[in-house]
């Protein structure tokens, strides 16, 4: 795969310095909101179901699971 450059990102999800720990940065533009994550977000679910063949409830599921007992630790970072 070729990398790309990315230009103006909206959700960075990243392992910081070869850790486990996973890192989320919000970085949309400065006037973007909750709702606007929100539709970022639908748009991931039904980009996973479809790279695994799988159906968006199916995603959601484990979207549901998680956040019932998180496995990881919130680290908020916006960047805008």
């Amino acid at each position: 795969m070729i990398p790309k450059q990315i230009e103006r990102p909206w959700v960075i999800v990243h392992c910081p310095d070869g850790t486990d720990k996973m890192e989320t940065i919000l970085a949309g533009p400065p006037d973007a909101d909750h709702k606007s994550f929100g539709l970022v977000i639908a748009d991931i679910i039904r980009h996973v179901a479809r790279a695994y063949g799988v159906t968006e409830e199916a995603v959601i599921e484990w979207i549901n699971k998680e956040m019932k007992n998180p496995t990881t630790k919130i680290e908020r970072k916006l960047d805008s």
